[in-house]
């Protein structure tokens, strides 16, 4: 199913989107989250995450860097909007996403986590920007396939049965 949203509509949402760090996609879906239960909602996020890593490598596949960078933040998003329904915790903000970051290094005491959320949030900058370069991108996704693998790990920690759902989609 698809929906068509154009005109002044279209150009409020991408404006307020935008605002908020989100593709506008993202941005309906998160408003629309936000009336769901959570349980629901950690479903939406499976679903979400397997949809934009599948799309990040086909991007990265075909050479379109730009997109697969936006999708592979999509796929990190998507985890850390997890974490955040498990923990009860905030997760619509870069800030948001930071808090959630900072938490689960401290408890996996593992500091490479912000290392590489901070590549992750490089990639999600190239989308606008284009700036990584085709000979680079190869050690951006190895880094941003770390993260989404440890990111898993960590939510097997706290829900068994979403990490399996999230970890059927691998490479």
């Amino acid at each position: 199913m698809s929906i068509v949203i154009t005109g002044r509509i279209a150009e409020a949402i991408m404006s307020i989107a935008e605002k908020h760090g989100f593709a506008p996609e993202e941005y309906i879906i998160v408003k629309i989250l936000e009336d769901l239960d959570p349980k629901k909602r950690i479903s939406i996020y499976v679903e979400l995450f397997r949809r934009y890593l599948s799309e990040a490598r086909k991007y990265a596949g075909e050479e379109n860097f730009p997109q697969a960078c936006e999708k592979y933040w999509g796929a990190t998003t998507s985890l850390l909007n997890i974490v955040g329904e498990l923990k009860n915790m905030d997760h619509y903000k870069h800030s948001d996403y930071w808090e959630i970051m900072e938490m689960i290094a401290i408890e996996m005491k593992d500091k490479e986590l912000l290392k590489l959320f901070a590549i992750a949030e490089k990639m999600h900058a190239n989308y606008y920007h284009n700036f990584i370069k085709k000979e680079n991108f190869p050690s951006y996704t190895r880094a941003i396939e770390e993260l989404i693998r440890r990111l898993i790990a960590y939510i097997g920690t706290i829900d068994r049965k979403t990490a399996e759902k999230l970890a059927t989609n691998k490479k």
